[in-house]
């Protein structure tokens, strides 16, 4: 998810701390707007803190004034560059160029608040590796939106918060509209508070996220041309902000964009089906949960191990018959994706339990290997190129209603001293 830097700044400049360029604009360009008196903005260095704004005297319940995305608004700041020391937006705040916050400071935006971003430009929290932290709490009745001048899908290109982005920031009733433009709307490298986001007419992925704080809650993605989200680590599968909805975008699936598990991870239904585009590892004694109801989609040619590499790990498909555990292939065609995989060193506890596999056994590999007397309860294998392969270690003795239907090859290869706990 990293990036070049813009151009403008020549070799070395990054030893060079330049103080930020922050242009006051005031109320209707003259002083005063149709509806309230000008703004009185105090600029310190690269610290930019607007006070005193008023839009006809209405503000937030908080103080921050509220601010507008309409090209007619009155602007209440413009901004631009760095900024490297404490600073907070209010009103109507114009970006004319790209913002980079690093070297400690926080960029407080207060609720009611518009930042509108020139085309092509972007935030970034935690520039060059460096320390940050963005605290955007707006609330239900004054959200804070971060919209482009340009009010088209990618009509700018998006916020960033890079690793070193400090573990309390937080952007929560916040709203990011027209974003997208070559990234996605918001990257996350670091795992931080999300709560009550929603993402709109992204011309890219809504989100990209390594992690979410545990308290995340609540993402909305509508209107994007890739996929609502987009997970570069496991730890974002079990801390995905449900409550919202991810419906309505190019592709509406989680995109799994990762290659193994090795801590505790769980899938939740998030509303969409995942998507995993890789071969997936699940090892280091992890243990992987599929809750009730999640759909799990396969990319062509790929496959999950449970016990990669003869390690210990768990695997739990907890399932109902109401709310079956469904994997199959991205496209419905037996043989499309190859299969998942249960090595010798997987826990004896792992089950699957009320769960269909549909539209694997590609590559010649059945679509389900068990080598490990796990426990199959409820399941069904139905529509796969090649069915299932027990080992003669054969199954737990809870195993119970297994169905294979469909097969276009082998529907199951079992071991003789396997026979009797099938």
């Amino acid at each position: 998810m990293g990036r070049m830097k813009r151009s403008g700044k020549g070799p070395g400049w990054a030893g060079v701390v330049a103080p930020a360029l922050v242009m006051l604009a005031c109320n209707g360009g003259g002083g005063e707007s149709d509806s309230g008196s000008g703004t009185l903005a105090t600029t310190t260095g690269s610290t930019a803190t607007t006070t005193g704004v008023t839009d006809g005297g209405s503000g937030s319940e908080t103080g921050g004034a509220i601010g507008s995305c309409s090209p007619d608004a009155p602007v209440d700041l413009e901004v631009s560059g760095e900024i490297t020391s404490d600073t907070t937006w209010s009103g109507t705040v114009r970006v004319t160029a790209n913002i980079d916050v690093y070297e400690g400071a926080v960029l407080t935006i207060l609720p009611g608040t518009a930042v509108v971003f020139a085309v092509d430009t972007d935030l970034e929290i935690g520039w060059n590796s460096q320390a940050a932290t963005i605290r955007a709490e707006g609330t239900a009745a004054a959200p804070i939106v971060l919209c482009g001048a340009n009010p088209q899908a990618g009509g700018w290109r998006g916020v960033s918060v890079r690793p070193n982005a400090t573990s309390d920031s937080v952007m929560k009733f916040v709203t990011i509209r027209h974003a997208g433009g070559g990234q996605p709307a918001l990257a996350l490298e670091r795992g931080i508070t999300i709560s009550d986001l929603t993402i709109e007419a992204s011309g890219d992925d809504g989100v990209e996220a390594i992690d979410f704080a545990a308290d995340s809650a609540n993402l909305t993605v509508t209107g994007a041309t890739g996929v609502p989200a987009a997970l570069t680590g496991a730890g974002a599968v079990t801390r995905f902000p449900l409550g919202g909805s991810l419906t309505g975008n190019g592709d509406d699936v989680v995109e799994l964009r990762f290659d193994k598990i090795i801590a505790d991870t769980t899938f939740r239904p998030p509303g969409v089906p995942y998507r995993q585009t890789q071969h997936v590892d699940v090892y280091e004694a992890a243990e992987v949960v599929f809750a009730a109801g999640v759909a799990y989609r396969f990319g062509v040619d790929t496959d999950l191990e449970i016990g990669w590499n003869d390690q210990a790990a768990t695997l739990t498909v907890e399932g109902t018959a109401e709310a079956p555990v469904v994997f199959s292939g991205d496209v419905a065609e037996p043989g499309f994706w190859r299969g998942i995989t249960i090595h010798s060193n997987v826990t004896t506890n792992s089950r699957i339990s009320h769960a269909e596999v549909r539209d694997g056994g590609g590559g010649s590999a059945p679509v389900l290997t068990i080598l490990s007397p796990i426990s199959l309860e409820h399941l069904t294998l139905a529509g796969n190129q090649i069915g299932a392969s027990v080992a003669r270690q054969g199954l737990a003795a809870t195993s119970t209603d297994l169905n294979i239907t469909g097969t276009k090859g082998r529907p199951m290869v079992i071991e003789p001293m396997a026979w009797t706990t099938v």
